[in-house]
């Protein structure tokens, strides 16, 4: 399935987020610069280079340490 930047990342149907998880996630979404573009009243030109990147940068940091990082964070 494809994904956009507003689908969850890896998350199954299966089992509801936690409230560590979420907020994990938006910080990451924030740290990969996505919040720049969905700051505004009219939506983002979701072709455009810069947002492409941010959005790359949002999935590598989603599935990646920074993820795990921050949720374990959140945890303690």
């Amino acid at each position: 399935p494809s994904t956009n930047a507003r689908t969850p990342v890896n998350v199954s149907s299966e089992h509801d987020l936690t409230r560590a998880e979420v907020k994990a996630d938006l910080a990451v979404w924030k740290r990969a610069g996505m919040d720049r573009f969905w700051n505004k009243s009219v939506t983002p030109d979701i072709y455009s280079r810069e947002y492409k990147m941010a959005q790359a940068e949002y999935l590598r940091m989603r599935n990646g340490p920074e993820y795990q990082e921050e949720l374990q964070r959140l945890q303690q």
